[in-house]
């Protein structure tokens, strides 16, 4: 009987060790993660927005490197979350990327948001 009690303390602990378990990459964490849909689109105003004012607000873009000649930039996120609650895996991965797309005097033409 002793060593079933044993048994089940240590079944028990390791239990709640494992209940809360996490892996979370963030080295992939770009800027444009700190901030939601509505707030980019309260921040970057078509037809309105400039590169500078896209600068100040996100830095500078993913992509491309020599991104002061070029009418389309990249902000790109990639977060891997992984935990594991009471033995069940869950996957709270999240991909961003936003592409800003400039017109005519550098001004925001469109841009485009996904998250997944």
């Amino acid at each position: 009987m002793r060593g079933f009690v044993n048994f089940s303390t240590l079944f028990v602990f390791s239990l709640l060790l494992t209940a809360c378990a996490g892996n979370i990459d963030r080295t992939k964490e770009g800027t444009i993660s700190q901030y939601s849909e509505a707030n980019i689109k309260e921040r970057i105003i078509i037809g309105k927005s400039t590169k500078k004012d896209v600068l100040r607000f996100l830095g500078r873009p993913s992509f491309p490197t020599e991104y002061a000649d070029s009418n389309d930039w990249f902000y790109y996120s990639d977060v891997i979350d992984r935990r594991v609650y009471l033995l069940v895996p869950v996957v709270l991965d999240e991909k961003i990327t936003l592409n800003v797309i400039f017109g005519e005097g550098g001004v925001v033409g469109s841009f485009i948001y996904l998250k997944k």
